[in-house]
């Protein structure tokens, strides 16, 4: 199970769109599964919601470890093949 698990993530981190420069953008969270590690983040904005992953973020390893709704994020976002993800997030 965790050899398919494996080859999936390393053929769609193979497959990301190449990325973009993203302007730092703010937002709250609207909502965050703890237990598998992904939520959405509602943009100040009134963009549609971005989907946010610890799997994408490397923040989660240092300071940012956790996130509860109604948290203040900035982030940007990342093109990838299955949509945009928020990644480099910082606290407000």
């Amino acid at each position: 199970m965790f050899r398919h698990v494996l080859i999936v993530l390393v053929i769609l981190q193979t497959a990301a769109l190449p990325s973009y420069a993203s302007e730092i953008q703010q937002g709250k969270v609207d909502w965050w599964g703890k237990d598998k590690g992904i939520g959405f983040i509602t943009p100040d904005n009134a963009d549609p919601k971005i989907f946010v992953s610890s799997a994408h973020n490397v923040e989660f390893f240092g300071l940012i470890k956790d996130l509860s709704p109604g948290m203040c994020i900035r982030y940007e976002i990342e093109e990838y093949i299955l949509g945009d993800y928020a990644h480099k997030l910082q606290l407000c």
